[in-house]
């Protein structure tokens, strides 16, 4: 038998072993500063705007939800695009903040408080979106990808657990990556929720495509 073929043969069950000991949740997250952005926050109440930026935001907001509202007046899709809650964070470190915007209102939230989401990149006078998500929370990630930090989302799903998703960026906008199940408390030997978690456990993670 060739020799690089029984070298390949022996090297097989390590190699299969080394892949299946990898940790898919092993993913480094800071839970605690994860941002629920205030009411304080809106569109139309956040300071330190100037008229133009406010009316930027209002116009790039109202046509992202003109997209997908059906017959909404033009009015009421301005008053939702005003009542938005905004932050500007410096993604990619280029000394120039992107917008991430997280709506608010019966018409862009579920009844357990998650929202859509929006990341917005300035492009000359306009913005572009490069996330569109619904959350209840939203995370800066330390890792980047692509010049890009990444961000983790959360969906409310009960008292006691929530959806997570890792969102990395591709270079053009952000794609997920990960999904994933935070259980915020203990579970007893009958399966009911027992106490809370010093430190949430991340559980069934899954990888984009799998």
């Amino acid at each position: 038998m060739n020799r690089a073929l029984i070298f390949n043969v022996l090297l097989l069950p390590m190699n299969v072993l080394c892949q299946e000991s990898v940790d898919p949740c092993k993913i480094h997250w800071n839970w605690r500063t994860a941002n629920e952005l205030s009411w304080k926050q809106s569109v139309s109440r956040t300071k330190n705007l100037s008229n133009d930026e406010r009316q930027r935001l209002i116009a790039a907001l109202t046509a992202q939800l003109r997209s997908v509202s059906g017959n909404t007046s033009e009015e009421e899709l301005r008053s939702v695009a005003q009542k938005a809650r905004v932050k500007y964070v410096d993604l990619d470190g280029d000394g120039k903040s992107e917008v991430i915007i997280q709506a608010a209102g019966d018409t862009t939230c579920s009844p357990t408080g998650n929202c859509s989401i929006w990341v917005l990149r300035r492009s000359k006078n306009r913005y572009q979106i490069i996330l569109d998500e619904d959350a209840q929370t939203f995370t800066v990630q330390s890792e980047s990808s692509h010049g890009f930090r990444d961000l983790l989302l959360t969906r409310h799903g009960s008292a006691f657990a929530s959806d997570g998703e890792l969102f990395r960026f591709d270079g053009q906008r952000y794609r997920l990556f990960k999904s994933f199940e935070v259980e915020w408390y203990s579970q007893a030997g009958d399966g009911s929720w027992d106490k809370r978690l010093d430190t949430p456990k991340l559980t069934n993670c899954r990888s984009e495509g799998e």
